[in-house]
């Protein structure tokens, strides 16, 4: 996907990412891949839910930047939690990647891992807070 479909309104992108395909690519490993069953939206400095509505800190500083990035934060010291971010720089909005169907990769059969939440989705496709600020089209996610 380009760019500019996650530059989009956050609330018009997120029901467009169902049915989509994330795929996982690190060197020496074998693709992973899910279609996105289940999303949520966060918009703003008016959405408390959001992280970033009191502002940017050094931590969210990819969730203030141009959509179609990965924004990858850690909840309770354990799970990571993939976002892709919209809309555009300065105005913190995304979308949680919430769960994952599993599909057959080119170079092997599906996994077999729960992905029916955000911490599981993360731990079966090997999502980690290192690949947060990757580019969506480009990067390894």
């Amino acid at each position: 996907m380009s760019h500019r479909f996650f530059r989009r309104h956050t609330l018009q992108v997120a029901p467009d990412l169902l049915g989509c395909e994330v795929w996982v690519r690190r060197p020496g490993e074998r693709v992973r891949r899910g279609r996105i069953v289940e999303v949520e939206a966060y918009r703003g400095f008016d959405d408390r839910a959001c992280h970033g509505w009191r502002g940017e800190t050094p931590r969210l500083r990819t969730f203030f930047g141009p959509g179609g990035h990965a924004f990858v934060y850690i909840t309770y010291g354990i799970h990571a939690m993939l976002n892709f971010v919209t809309e555009g720089p300065d105005y913190p909005s995304g979308v949680l990647i919430r769960a994952l169907e599993s599909i057959p990769a080119a170079d092997g059969p599906p996994l077999e891992a729960d992905m029916r939440g955000p911490g599981l989705l993360t731990r079966a496709m090997g999502i980690t807070r290192g690949l947060d600020g990757s580019d969506l089209r480009s990067g390894p996610v």
